[in-house]
């Protein structure tokens, strides 16, 4: 008789306390955010020709650049990251969609585009636009 009332009474205390446990996980989606956008030129040296040590001839190719910082600021896995890029020059405008590693949550990743000119002044203007699953 003992042992049916422990056991009944384990039964209960049991019960009670899984009935009144539960886990609240608040977390929230993942969001990308534009963090910060850079516009930046470089310079490849293909040839020089120097007379008396004075540079008087000079080949070079030259790119404008854009890196683009992203952050993850919710709290799941942005998954299938993409930035599209549209560029706006004189006459017509260009777009390209750049498709990135998942982003963690709290992570921050750099995506930098070859935008297909020479100079930023060759460009009017850009937008971009950030999507994710």
């Amino acid at each position: 008789m003992k042992n049916r009332l422990f056991t009944l009474l384990a039964i209960f205390l049991l019960m009670g306390s899984l009935s009144s446990c539960y886990v609240d996980i608040e977390v929230a989606d993942p969001f990308v955010d534009v963090v910060s956008v850079h516009e930046y030129e470089t310079k490849d040296v293909v040839y020089q020709e120097f007379e008396n040590g004075v540079l008087v001839y000079e080949e070079a190719v030259y790119n404008a650049w854009i890196d683009i910082d992203l952050w993850n600021n919710g709290g799941f896995r942005a998954r299938n990251v993409q930035v599209e890029i549209v560029m706006f020059d004189r006459h017509s405008q260009q777009t390209t969609v750049l498709s990135t590693k998942d982003i963690r949550p709290g992570e921050t990743i750099t995506v930098s585009y070859n935008t297909g000119y020479a100079f930023t002044n060759d460009y009017i203007d850009y937008d971009v636009y950030v999507y994710w699953d």
